[in-house]
Formats: structure tokens, sequence, C-alpha cells
């Protein structure tokens, strides 16, 4: 975050399931917090009547084909599915795993990650950190992928809320 604070009328809600736990702002911006500090996330919140909520995780969806797992038809088609329904084509769902999918493979299995279970948000935002410089081309700018992760994240509809 800009100022490395975040005041509590910026938060529209928080996402405590998330991996790793989501401070979602009224700018459109996806915050992390450690897993560690989910309990006191949660009291703060339930303080500041800050809504406590579950959504769907798009770019969980989208990285599936590179987590150290495989995917069997049925689960591919429910995947693709699930992102239709939260605004994520099928075209554009191909492009951004070709996009991301370079720094995505390193991340997770060159750097012996071997994630099976969730890559998510936060992976794609570590690895583009981690590797742009060496597998991205130069037209890809952190700030232009990290707004446009962040859009493609607000695309995920609401599971449940708790105000």
């Amino acid at each position: 975050y800009p100022d490395a604070l975040v005041r509590w009328r910026a938060i529209r809600e928080i996402v405590p399931s998330g991996t790793p736990p989501e401070i979602r702002t009224y700018q459109g911006e996806v915050l992390f917090v450690s897993a560690l500090q989910k309990d006191v996330l949660i009291e703060v919140a339930q303080t500041h009547n800050i809504p406590l909520v579950q959504r769907v995780d798009v770019w969980s969806l989208i990285l599936e084909p590179f987590l150290d797992t495989e995917l069997d038809e049925q689960m591919k088609l429910f995947t693709q599915h699930k992102l239709a329904e939260n605004g994520v084509s099928r075209v554009y769902c191909t492009q951004l795993r070709e996009r991301f999918g370079p720094i995505m493979y390193v991340y997770n299995f060159d750097t012996l990650l071997w994630e099976w279970v969730h890559l998510g948000l936060y992976d794609l935002l570590c690895a583009h950190k981690m590797f742009r410089r060496h597998l991205i081309p130069a037209d890809q700018d952190f700030n232009v992928v990290y707004w446009e992760a962040m859009e493609i994240a607000e695309r995920g509809q609401l599971i449940w809320s708790e105000s």
C-alpha cells in the first residue's frame, strides 16, 4: 500500500478465508495479511463494522494448471464454468495462462515450491516481482499487471457475507 497504512474507512471488506487473508479496499485493491494475524483481523473487522466475506478466488482458478497436480477433464470443465460465471471467458483465461505461465512455472517448480493445492493472486504477484526481469516482455510493467490482476480479482462473486 502506498502509505504502508490503510485507514479503516478505506476498507470495503475482509476475506479472512483468503490464502493469505485479504483486505479489499474501496479503491479496488487487494492487500494481504499474514495468516498468523487472521484472528486479529477478524476482531478488528468486527470492531470497525467491516464486512467479513468470502468470494470466488478467480486467480486460483486461472492458475490451476500450474499446480503440482493433475486435473481431470471434469475438473477442467468445472473451472471453465466457474470462470465464465465470474466474468473470465475461456479465451481470456487462455491468454492469461499463456502470459503468466512461464513465471508461474518457474515460481512453483524451478524454486522447488511444488505447491499442489493453491496458487492465487498473492503467488502471481510474488512470481511477477521475482522473475519479471528474466521471463516477461518489457511491455508488462508491474504496475499495469498489478492493476489488471486487481480488476480480475474483483470479478470474484460473493459467496457469503457476515456484516
